[in-house]
Parts: structure tokens; sequence; C-alpha cells
């Protein structure tokens, strides 16, 4: 858990250039969901895939899924972008407030990051995980067509 955010990375602060505060938000609350759909999309694909054993759902579903990783991983880097947002504008809005310094920002504000992003990053090394796996099928199943129309 992150109770608070200091010394902000480098690859955060490009988001603020790009976006400002609400439109954080409403990116990663279309972008998480969206990893979701392609997800269940990509599982129904895969499993028509494995089934037929043909190669190119399975190369689409092994993509599909490597997509829904990176949208992912995008949404989770947004949504950490949003909090150390909203965790500035705490602090700015605090200093503001309290103009002889007797208040101290830790004391006033928490930023944790509970189980939701922990679920969201492990959902991310899945996807990935499996997004590989299915596209190491796909190779296999090439393979082996490959070779019964040699006749090997």
């Amino acid at each position: 858990m992150c109770t608070s955010v200091t010394g902000l990375p480098d690859f955060l602060e490009v988001w603020k250039h790009f976006l400002p505060a609400k439109d954080l938000r409403a990116a990663f609350l279309v972008l998480l969901p969206l990893s979701v759909i392609i997800m269940l999309v990509g599982s129904v694909l895969g499993i028509i895939g494995l089934l037929a054993r043909a190669h190119r759902p399975l190369l689409v579903t092994g993509f599909l899924l490597m997509f829904g990783a990176l949208t992912t991983l995008s949404g989770v880097c947004i949504y950490v972008a949003y909090c150390a947002a909203g965790y500035r504008e705490a602090a700015r809005l605090l200093l503001a407030q309290s103009a002889d310094g007797s208040r101290t920002l830790d004391e006033d504000v928490d930023i944790r990051f509970g189980w939701s992003l922990a679920l969201a990053c492990m959902s991310l090394v899945g996807e990935a995980l499996t997004g590989a796996a299915v596209l190491a099928a796909a190779w296999r199943v090439s393979h082996r067509t490959t070779r019964e129309d040699q006749g090997i």
C-alpha cells in the first residue's frame, strides 16, 4: 500500500501534459472495463481456436490478449497518475488553508491503493502470460499443420 506519493516518477508526469485530471478519470474508467471486454472476447475466441486447433483464431487470440495487457497497463498507469494529481490538489488546498504551516500534509491526506489495484496488476500479468501461451500454441499448431502437409 502506498501511503504517500512523493517523488513522482517522470513517466507519470507525462500524463499531466496530455490529459487534465478530469480526463484522466474518464480515461481509466474507459480503459479498465475495455480491458475486461478484450479479455472475455479473447477467451471465447481462444477456446474456439483450441477446440478447432486452428492457427488463425489462436494467433488473433494471442495478440488480442497482449493488447488487453497493454490496455490494462495503460489504465493502471493513468489511475496512479490520477491519484497523484489528486494528492497534489489536496496538498495545494491544504497549504492554502493552513497559512501558518502548523498542519502537515501527511497528517491529513492518506492515499492507499487497495485490492483493486493489486487485482489489476495480477490481471495484467495473467493476460500477458496467457497471450504468450496462446501465441506459443498457435506456433505449435502451425508447425504441426506444416508437417502434416509435408507428410512428415
